[in-house]
C-alpha cells in the first residue's frame, strides 16, 4: 500500500490490525507518530497528547532495540501487554522501531502474536528494509513504504523512458544517446 492511501485510510479510522512500514528514520517517525495520534487520540485531546509523547498512555507499547537487536524479553512483554484489553482507547496499539533488528527467537514469538491478534491490537513494525524480517512475519502484514508513495515518482519522463527502451530493445543506441541529450 502507498503512503497516501495508508494516510486516506487512516483519516477515516480504517485501520488494519498489523502493518510494516519501510523507509527513512523521518518517513517511519511520521507515520508512527501520525497512527498513533489517530489510534490512541483520535479527538486531539492535550491530555491524551501528552501522555503519548510521554510514553505513559496505558494502550502504548514502544519497542525499541537495544544495542542492535531486540531481545525476546521484550517481545514477551509486549504479548502481556496485548492480552489485556484497551483502558482508556478502542485499541492497543505496539510500536516496534528497529524491526530489522529482530532475531530468530523473537521473531517467531512475534509471528504467534501477529497470527492470533486481537480485534483490538494494532502492531506497526518499523524497519529500513522489510527483507530484513522473516517472511512469514511479512506475509501477515500491510506493507506500507516510503519508496513506492506515489508522491515520490515523477510519471513527466514516462513516454520519454519508453522510448528510449523500445530504441534499446531494437539495439539503436545511437538515438538513444540523441534522445536523451535533446
Amino acid at each position: 500500500m502507498n503512503y497516501t492511501l495508508f494516510k486516506e485510510k487512516i483519516d477515516l479510522f480504517d485501520f488494519s490490525q498489523n502493518y510494516i512500514v519501510e523507509g527513512s528514520e523521518s518517513f517511519l517517525e511520521r507515520v508512527s507518530k501520525e497512527l498513533t495520534s489517530k489510534v490512541l487520540n483520535p479527538e486531539e485531546d492535550f491530555k491524551i497528547s501528552r501522555e503519548i509523547e510521554e510514553q505513559t498512555h496505558p494502550d502504548l507499547m514502544i519497542i525499541e532495540s537495544e544495542r542492535n537487536y531486540i531481545p525476546i524479553d521484550s517481545i514477551r512483554n509486549m504479548i502481556k501487554f496485548v492480552q489485556k484489553r484497551p483502558l482508556e482507547s478502542k485499541y492497543k496499539l505496539v510500536i516496534i522501531k528497529g524491526g530489522q533488528f529482530l532475531r530468530a527467537e523473537s521473531s517467531n514469538a512475534l509471528l504467534k502474536t501477529l497470527e492470533e491478534s486481537f480485534d483490538y491490537i494494532i502492531i506497526c513494525i518499523l524497519v529500513d528494509s522489510r527483507y530484513k524480517l522473516l517472511s512469514t512475519i511479512r506475509s501477515r502484514c500491510i506493507f506500507i513504504s516510503e519508496v513506492n508513495s506515489s508522491e515520490n515518482f515523477d510519471y513527466s519522463n514516462y513516454e520519454n523512458l519508453l522510448e528510449i527502451l523500445s530504441l534499446a530493445l531494437k539495439g539503436d543506441f545511437l538515438s538513444i544517446y540523441e534522445c536523451i541529450t535533446i
